[in-house]
């Protein structure tokens, strides 16, 4: 739980502002927002509340967000990620956001780090 507080601390530093910008500069998530909007049940484990788009109660962020890298480096860089290996920094990353291609942006990110490449 720790560490996910230690995250939102990182995603708190952007101004609020900068979510609803990523989310209208995102198609595809444009759309979606949309179709929640006009029938709230069209889009299985979707919902558009206070301004966020959520998926089964974790933050919608836009594929390619400027956050996730911040976020990777938070949950797996520092003292609190550890150098987790794929599968537990996905489980911490998952417990409270979602965006598409999540698993394959967390192994890439795992494997161009220089310390968990050392410790091979």
């Amino acid at each position: 739980m720790r560490d996910m507080y230690a995250t939102l601390s990182v995603l708190d530093v952007e101004d609020d502002d900068s979510w609803d910008e990523e989310l209208q500069q995102d198609p595809k998530l444009q759309q979606l927002v949309q179709d929640l909007n006009v029938s709230p049940t069209s889009h299985s484990g979707y919902e558009f509340k206070k301004g966020r788009l959520l998926y089964k109660g974790k933050l919608v962020l836009p594929k390619g967000s400027n956050k996730i890298p911040l976020i990777l480096a938070e949950c797996h860089d520092s003292p609190c990620g550890g150098h987790l290996g794929l599968f537990r920094t996905f489980k911490m990353v998952s417990s409270f956001l979602f965006w598409e291609g999540m698993r394959r942006d967390i192994k890439k990110f795992i494997e161009e780090c220089d310390v968990c490449q050392r410790k091979k």
